[in-house]
């Protein structure tokens, strides 16, 4: 009986440990820098990046690898400026890994 209830406890973490992973994946970008921000370009798709000083070494347009995980939104940034330039973007990235 302790055998069952020990497999179903592991079976169960396993599960909720490969489901919580599933955010992160690596993928081949390039990197965008504008006045709005710095986006992550995926298949002609731009994300804004939340912790965009992982990309200082950088420069605009270099071929990337990255990790990174999808969130809702990013936190605002204490930085006050003008931009009347619109740049869509489909979402946002935090950067966890880049090459």
């Amino acid at each position: 009986m302790k055998k069952n209830i020990l497999f179903g406890t592991l079976s169960t973490l396993l599960i909720l440990l490969t489901l919580s992973s599933c955010d992160k994946t690596t993928q081949k970008g390039k990197i965008n820098r504008d006045c709005t921000g710095t986006y992550l370009e995926l298949n002609d798709k731009d994300y804004l990046i939340c912790n965009p000083t992982m990309t200082n070494s950088f420069q605009d347009g270099s071929s990337v690898r990255v990790k990174f995980k999808s969130e809702s939104s990013c936190p605002s940034n204490s930085v006050t400026f003008i931009c009347y330039l619109y740049h869509k973007s489909y979402g946002f990235v935090e950067i966890t890994e880049i090459q």
